[in-house]
């Protein structure tokens, strides 16, 4: 899926939604995730794209090793944008994202030190743990749930269990 003229974004979002609706092997998984997690990234800032792509990082974020292919296209800082868009209502969006960023953070790994947001944040920092516990109040159950699973996944993060204590003694 390379980057190039004016009408490939049709094709683009096209992909996107293919990849999003197909079930796919590990191996497709990991090799889509390689050539086209970028595209997919930078979709989410097309409306007409963003659905689709979230969709699709969505089905790809289900291979664990596809967390560290994810984090380099700097998937998170675009799927906390979604999430935390006040401007959106669309649950099933958020949803989406939520999800995606719940299966990357279900494992310790490479997330713990990646931008979470475009200040340069990391999830476990204080700003997105209390931003994500604020999203409780106002999203329906099932998005809570989804919320719930990523502060769990950043509970346990070796990372993060330093951060906490540090929030804790303030």
């Amino acid at each position: 899926m390379p980057n190039s003229g004016a009408g490939s974004v049709g094709v683009k979002i096209e992909m996107a939604s293919l990849v999003g609706r197909m079930t796919l092997t590990n191996s497709c998984k990991e090799q889509i995730a390689r050539q086209g997690a970028r595209v997919f990234v930078e979709l989410l800032s097309n409306q007409e794209g963003r659905e689709p792509s979230l969709q699709a990082l969505y089905n790809l974020s289900g291979l664990d090793g596809n967390a560290t292919i994810l984090i380099e296209s700097s998937v998170l800082p675009s799927l906390t944008e979604v999430l935390f868009d006040k401007q959106d209502p669309s649950h099933e969006l958020k949803s989406l994202a939520a999800s995606t960023i719940a299966n990357i953070v279900s494992k310790p790994g490479h997330w713990e030190l990646a931008s979470a947001d475009n200040d340069g944040n990391p999830m476990q920092s204080e700003i997105i743990v209390y931003t994500l516990l604020g999203l409780l109040n106002c999203l329906p159950s099932q998005c809570q749930a989804i919320v719930l699973r990523i502060l769990c996944g950043i509970t346990l993060s070796p990372q993060a269990s330093g951060n906490f204590h540090q929030l804790a003694l303030n």
